[in-house]
């Protein structure tokens, strides 16, 4: 069972308060950048994953430096997971599951 995708929440504009800037280092190489309110639902993060073609159940999301898996939880806010700043993750390969 597929869950439906929802649609992401406007974009803020750049001089709006309380905003971060993420940015997802494809496994392709490409990096793409979007910014969000701090108070966002940590859940956008995924539903944007999946929205450019990286799906939740085969790809992950990681901190740069120190590498840390980050931990989505429903009902987190962005703020509430630790993302304060202007951030880059990694959207990494899951390890196959035999």
């Amino acid at each position: 069972m597929q869950k439906e995708v929802s649609d992401l929440p406007e974009e803020p504009s750049e001089t709006a308060e309380e905003v971060v800037t993420i940015a997802l280092r494809c496994p392709s190489g490409s990096v793409l950048r979007r910014r969000f309110l701090k108070s966002c639902s940590s859940q956008v993060l995924l539903d944007w994953m999946v929205k450019i073609g990286y799906h939740t159940s085969l790809y992950s999301l990681s901190t740069s430096f120190p590498r840390i898996p980050l931990e989505v939880e429903g009902g987190c806010s962005l703020q509430d997971i630790g993302i304060t700043v202007d951030t880059i993750l990694n959207v990494e390969e899951k390890e196959p599951c035999n």
